[in-house]
């Protein structure tokens, strides 16, 4: 080092038997550090952690290996700021992206490689022909279902801020006149939180059955996704309209586990429902566009919208003349006449008299975006079992992104 003075060394008849150093001087000291500091800064980096290389090794000499990007992020927290009646800004949570690859080779991985993604239906020694997996994540991805057009959040649980202006004056910017005293801004907060509620469809079929009938395991198969995919969407819209019980199978049981319903938000006089949706009763002498127009005006969020409405509705809405003309032409496309994404009638809707105006990817679903597929054999009753679940829950995350259309008392 430049600046140091040598050592000095004395020795004896046979050996060293001393060893001297200098002692430096507080100037020699200071340049020492700062050619140290020269040094370290060398082998350091400004650039961003996620742009550097991994340097952590295993017992094995190989990379450290970074923990999977779902068990990164437990919690996803959004905000909406609303002033007056109008959303000035809105954190919408981007959807993580599911590395199915790696789901499976962890999946390998834990089960000593005898996982497959080609599921075997029970011990009934039937290979299914069917992706389990495939077709649930196919239904949320590339179907155009109502799932489709819902937010998919894979977090294990959402947080939603509202932050509210309140009242008119209240949220406008002032003048000021000198001498007088500044006024604050009046702000609530209003906070929802959901987490996920495991959501399951589980059938058994004899073993002989499934001997004598093989087609029963792809209806299996399909029915068990299906099943899952349709309660979601219902419970998410209108909720499942089931009670408490033993056990209690309800998707949405009061806590903040599960699926937090637009009806319900519509329908709310107070609270977190009051931000994020709304409602609107059919008039005397007005007809569904009436009031698909109506509503349309009712929503804040951007983006197109779908309209889930009871079959019955819809079936008076094809009936409708305008003078002597139909509502919809013969031939035309419900869709053009509604100006929406696209027109969902779900069954189990039918004879509420409900329809639903919903702002594009304003429902966050959160957790798995794959299902979970469980298959056992019970050797008393000779029944093949197969359980699908995945863990879920959701709510409506935008102001105003949603409109519950009445069209008769029973929606109240």
């Amino acid at each position: 080092l430049r600046g140091r003075r040598p050592l000095t060394l004395t020795k004896g008849d046979s050996e060293m038997s001393e060893i001297r150093k200098d002692e430096l001087t507080p100037d020699e000291n200071a340049a020492i550090k700062r050619e140290l500091a020269e040094v370290v800064d060398s082998f350091t980096t400004n650039a961003p952690e996620s742009e550097t290389e991994p340097t952590a090794r295993d017992e094995e000499g190989e990379t450290a290996e970074e923990a999977p990007a779902e068990e990164k992020k437990d919690m996803l927290h959004n905000t909406v700021v609303v002033i007056k009646d109008r959303a000035v800004k809105q954190e919408m949570p981007v959807e993580k992206a599911v590395d199915k690859k790696a789901i499976v080779a962890k999946a390998i991985k834990a089960s000593d490689g005898k996982f497959s993604t080609k599921f075997n239906d029970g011990i009934s020694g039937i290979a299914d022909p069917l992706n389990i997996e495939k077709m649930f994540t196919d239904a949320l991805e590339k179907s155009d279902g109502i799932i489709s057009y819902f937010r998919q959040a894979n977090v294990r649980g959402l947080s939603n801020n509202v932050l509210d202006g309140a009242s008119d004056e209240g949220g406008r910017a002032k003048g000021f006149k000198k001498g007088d005293t500044k006024q604050d801004q009046s702000l609530s907060d209003t906070i929802r939180t959901v987490y996920c509620k495991m959501v399951y469809k589980k059938l058994s079929l004899d073993a002989l059955e499934v001997y004598e009938n093989p087609e029963l395991v792809e209806f299996r198969a399909r029915e068990l996704v299906d099943a899952i995919i349709l309660e979601i969407e219902r419970a998410a819209i209108a909720g499942d309209g089931r009670s408490s019980g033993t056990p209690d199978l309800r998707m949405f049981d009061g806590t903040n586990r599960g699926f937090f319903s637009i009806k319900a938000d519509a329908n709310a006089a107070s609270g977190y429902g009051t931000y994020v949706a709304d409602k609107y009763a059919l008039q005397a002498g007005e007809n569904l566009y009436d009031a698909v127009v109506s509503a349309r005006g009712l929503i804040m969020a951007g983006g197109d919208q779908i309209l889930v409405v009871d079959p019955a509705v819809l079936s008076g809405a094809l009936k409708a003349k305008v003078g002597s003309n139909y509502l919809i032409a013969p031939g035309a496309s419900i869709e053009d006449t509604f100006r929406v994404a696209r027109v969902f009638a779900p069954q189990w809707l039918n004879g509420t008299g409900e329809a639903y105006l919903i702002a594009r990817n304003d429902y966050t679903l959160i957790g798995e975006g794959q299902v979970r597929s469980r298959a056992d054999f019970d050797t008393a009753t000779n029944q093949d079992i197969l359980l699908d679940e995945t863990p879920r829950g959701g709510m409506l995350t935008a102001y105003k992104g949603a409109v519950l259309i009445t069209t008769s008392a029973e929606s109240e």
